[in-house]
């Protein structure tokens, strides 16, 4: 197998893996991504994820597949919050270029309970409820999915997190959206 570099990208086998420059998490490195949450009564919260994943893409089968993406909610605050409903997204990267391959979506089997789909982009649902205790951090099973290659040839294909949206129990009642926060986190990337 052939490796060469390329403005600190490595090239195997014909497909590029970034090194992390440019604001770039090489592949299957941790990114942070800052959320701001909507108003729980009159609060307004805030909450970090590390985000986990990998874009690889195979130029014989023109198929994008994004693995182990894995998401690390931290609960910066000092009290034990009940949560149901808890959905993570990951944006389309790009519907022209690298469209979604439907039925595609799956999710590890651990931790328990969460599901795999796609709507408006790739998601992972935990229906069910958790206690999510002061200062902890809740972990998603690995979410994965695969999209076309469509090109042009060198188009950037980047996926990046998007909304984090679950019902608040206790201490409080509430429906909460989590939007990130700019700059956006790249999670992985291919160029096709």
């Amino acid at each position: 197998m052939r490796i060469r570099m390329i403005a600190g990208a490595a090239v195997v086998g014909g497909a590029l893996a970034t090194s992390g420059l440019i604001g770039l998490a090489p592949a299957g490195a941790t990114v942070s991504q800052g959320y701001k949450c909507s108003s729980i009564d009159g609060v307004t919260p805030s909450f970090s994820a590390s985000i986990t994943g990998k874009a690889t893409i195979n130029r014989t089968t023109k198929v994008i597949t994004l693995s182990g993406v894995v998401f690390k909610l931290h609960n910066t605050f000092a009290t034990t919050a009940t949560i149901n409903n808890i959905k993570f997204e990951v944006l389309d990267p790009n519907n022209t270029s690298a469209p979604y391959s439907a039925g595609s979506a799956n999710v590890a089997s651990t931790p328990a309970g969460w599901t795999a789909g796609h709507d408006t982009g790739l998601y992972e649902l935990y229906a069910g409820t958790q206690t999510f205790k002061a200062l902890s951090t809740l972990t998603t099973a690995a979410l994965g999915a695969t999209y076309s290659d469509n090109g042009p040839s060198l188009t950037s294909i980047k996926f990046k997190a998007g909304v984090l949206t679950f019902n608040l129990t206790a201490p409080a009642q509430a429906s909460v959206t989590c939007t990130p926060k700019t700059p956006e986190a790249t999670i992985a990337q291919v160029v096709e």
